[in-house]
């Protein structure tokens, strides 16, 4: 049995590829490959890491494979395999099931690092696709944040910075995305902006945080007069932003009116 990759076997000539999207969310099984052998061997063919792929109508999203599939084919045989994915366009429709899809390339080095990583820790979620957007639509590393996971998402964060050598954000913005087939998956719509703040106290205070605007005025509280003793704190804070609109906020720590930590962010 001979080994190799989808992309070696297809620039080989050694197998037919046809594919379409299978109807599922993009960040979940969505292309469904029929491959056939063409030589008198029998193939073990492994998926690689960000293999890309492009429909035939572009006005659809590209999908990205994570990869890691594995077909074995009799000599002349055929096989079906469905792949997980995600999308690669953000801005573009995503798929309903039977659209024709076609190998347009592999990712760079820095996505197949990524699209492993991905595999590896079985991040086939809004978060992944964040990083994928990251790479192939130039999003921000503002989209890489789950509240609910915030040492998963500090830890893929802490991976993006070092192979795209961007700073780490100041704070975080969680987006609404759309799964319904034939509409643009990516529209902007944010929800919640996600802060991290730390001080230190010497001295027992009775505190207060919130959310400001640029008016001053309290658009969301956190707490009030709240008793804290002395040390250090560290805290993550989420702003309700879904309805706010565009323009500065600030996260504020008061002590009374004394404003002992404070962080901007902006509603675009």
């Amino acid at each position: 049995m001979q080994r190799t990759g989808l992309k070696a076997a297809l620039e080989k000539g050694m197998v037919k590829l046809s594919a379409v999207s299978t109807g599922a969310v993009y960040s979940g099984k969505a292309l469904r490959m029929q491959l056939t052998n063409n030589t008198r061997d029998a193939l073990q063919i492994t998926v690689e890491p960000a293999l890309i792929f492009r429909p035939s109508d572009t006005s659809y999203q590209d999908l990205v494979l994570p990869g890691t599939e594995m077909i074995a084919l009799a000599p002349g045989g055929s096989g079906e395999l469905t792949v997980q994915t995600f999308c690669g366009k953000a801005n573009a429709s995503a798929p309903s099931a039977k659209l024709d899809y076609a190998f347009k390339k592999q990712g760079d080095s820095v996505m197949i690092k990524v699209l492993r990583y991905i595999s590896k820790h079985q991040l086939f979620d809004n978060l992944g696709q964040h990083a994928v957007w990251v790479l192939t639509d130039n999003h921000s590393l503002e989209g890489l944040m789950d509240p609910a996971r915030p040492k998963v998402s500090s830890d893929l964060l802490a991976l993006m910075v070092q192979l795209t050598g961007r700073r780490v954000p100041l704070y975080f913005k969680q987006f609404r995305l759309n799964t319904a087939a034939g509409q643009p998956v990516f529209d902007n719509k944010l929800l919640k902006i996600i802060s991290k703040l730390e001080w230190k106290l010497d001295s027992p205070k009775a505190l207060t945080m919130g959310i400001y605007n640029e008016r001053g005025d309290l658009v969301q509280h956190i707490f009030k007069e709240k008793e804290l003793t002395p040390g250090l704190f560290k805290m993550q804070v989420e702003f309700e932003a879904e309805n706010a609109p565009a323009g500065k906020y600030f996260l504020r720590l008061k002590d009374g009116e004394t404003v002992m930590k404070e962080l901007m962010v902006e509603v675009d």
